[in-house]
């Protein structure tokens, strides 16, 4: 796409809380700012209809069906155990408390450690180690390399200052995906210069398995 703008002007529109948040397939989304607490995801809910989902939270084992360590699936275990009794309202509402403060955890640990903060994903054989995997994605980043070599260093140790001319967002959503409610955490840098403007996303948390379509 071709814009008669400078730069700076484009980056101020696509940076936008309105512009930079869209998607049409997201049931909530919101900013996640550096001091947040639980609060932030006050709005990512299992809906009553969802309570399959929340079930299946409640049920969860090493597996493709969700994107969960070891360590969040033992949570499910102690809290499934609170909720025996627990009607479908209650059931619902504990589960989704209880994913926002994974979800929570989850961004801080990122936002504190960068990629050696991102826990694996539990799986009946070998675990999803998404480390070198968003490590290889921006290593291989050919427009990256070639505008700003530079951000793409930073990118890659990230937590590192930042350059005076670039710009920081978290934004968690709640996304439609293969017919399932997935929550999504994302983390995205604005470099502006006179020359260009870089804008580069990564999605360090996927709360489902994604099925391949062939």
């Amino acid at each position: 796409m071709y814009f008669p703008f400078p730069p700076a002007k484009l980056a101020a529109f696509f940076n936008r809380e309105d512009v930079a948040t869209v998607d049409l397939d997201a049931s909530a989304l919101d900013e996640i700012f550096p001091q947040s607490g639980i609060n932030a995801f006050q709005g990512l809910v299992f809906m009553r209809e969802q309570s399959n989902e929340a079930r299946n939270l409640l049920a969860v084992t090493a597996g493709d069906q969700f994107n969960l360590s070891a360590e969040e699936m033992d949570g499910f275990v102690s809290l499934r155990e609170k909720l025996t009794d627990a009607d479908e309202t209650a059931l619902v509402a504990s589960v989704s408390q209880h994913y926002r403060q994974i979800l929570w955890q989850r961004w801080h640990a990122y936002s504190k450690q960068g990629l050696a903060g991102v826990a694996a994903y539990t799986r009946k054989r070998a675990n999803t180690n998404l480390i070198d995997e968003l490590r290889i994605a921006a290593a291989n980043n050919k427009l990256l390399t070639y505008f700003s070599p530079a951000l793409q260093k930073i990118w890659l140790n990230y937590p590192t200052q930042l350059p005076a001319d670039t710009e920081e967002r978290f934004f968690w959503l709640n996304r439609q995906v293969q017919n399932r409610p997935t929550a999504i955490l994302n983390h995205c840098r604005v470099l502006t210069t006179d020359a260009a403007s870089v804008i580069i996303t990564r999605q360090f948390f996927v709360g489902i398995h994604i099925t391949p379509v062939i």
